[in-house]
């Protein structure tokens, strides 16, 4: 755990290395409902296609937030709460949601509501990745502005897609 800097991580997983003093607490906790995170050693955020991405995603020259992007194989079309159908399976599933910051979801309903508020979604942008223009979602994508040049990358790809490169080819 040593020498990944500053981070905001679900208490469940670093509870005990904050016991052991493998970890210490700069503020918090925080109750939210963000649910991504993501930890990776610096020379990976140092990389120029990572500094690319977290620029086109948070910055000002950023798409339109219902802009699709499209990969090889992908198309990262604007998160919709249509997408809690095919998302569901994921987000309900106990061992999936194990190091997330919430537990597992008991309803479509509740995770369309978690994912597109009806309210709308100002803590960054987010995006159903399918493999057509009218596929349904195999994965979520998000970027979470987190202040002070530091973006978040979190994603959740469904079971049966893991293993297949569509977190990469996407990220």
């Amino acid at each position: 755990l040593a020498g990944l800097g500053k981070a905001m991580l679900p208490l469940l997983l670093c509870e005990e290395a904050i016991g052991d003093g493998k970890l210490k607490v700069l503020e918090g906790p925080e109750e939210g409902r963000r649910a991504y995170w993501l930890v990776a050693p610096r020379p990976q955020w140092r990389q120029k296609k990572v500094k690319a991405l977290v620029e086109h995603l948070t910055g000002r020259d950023a798409p339109d937030v219902d802009a699709e992007l499209r990969t090889e194989r992908f198309v990262l079309r604007p998160l919709a709460r249509t997408d809690a159908g095919a998302l569901f399976p994921s987000f309900s599933d106990a061992e999936m949601m194990r190091w997330w910051s919430r537990g597992p979801f008991d309803s479509e309903e509740e995770l369309a509501g978690w994912l597109v508020p009806e309210s709308g979604w100002t803590g960054g942008r987010s995006w159903a990745v399918a493999e057509s223009d009218s596929g349904p979602a195999i994965a979520r994508l998000a970027a979470i502005d987190r202040g002070d040049h530091v973006t978040e990358l979190g994603y959740i790809v469904a079971r049966e897609r893991q293993g297949q490169g569509a977190r990469a080819e996407s990220q």
